[in-house]
């Protein structure tokens, strides 16, 4: 969905255009912050390492960094598999 912008508003309009990518992709709109430190909580307690977890949901070494860094956002497919294969729910994933 492409929206024309006023003159001048080039940025916003590549920020709506991102923001737009993210919701077909489901991505979680929610702050990163949470995430973060509830994924390396998780990782502490669990006694679980990143490559450990990378493998188990299927992705990358580098992408469950990214998350813990904030780097990347996760697309809720992802958060609801970390959440299943490590016990916990996508709500205390996300801080909620």
């Amino acid at each position: 969905m492409r929206v024309r912008f006023a003159r001048g508003t080039q940025k916003d309009a590549a920020i709506f255009n991102a923001s737009e990518r993210e919701k077909k992709k489901g991505c979680a709109k929610l702050s990163n912050a949470n995430l973060k430190t509830r994924l390396e909580e998780l990782l502490r307690i669990k006694q679980v390492s990143v490559s450990q977890l990378a493998k188990d949901v299927g992705v990358r070494r580098q992408t469950i960094s990214g998350y813990i860094t904030g780097d990347r956002k996760p697309e809720l497919q992802k958060i609801i598999q970390i959440a299943k294969m490590t016990n916990t729910s996508v709500d205390w994933l996300l801080g909620l």
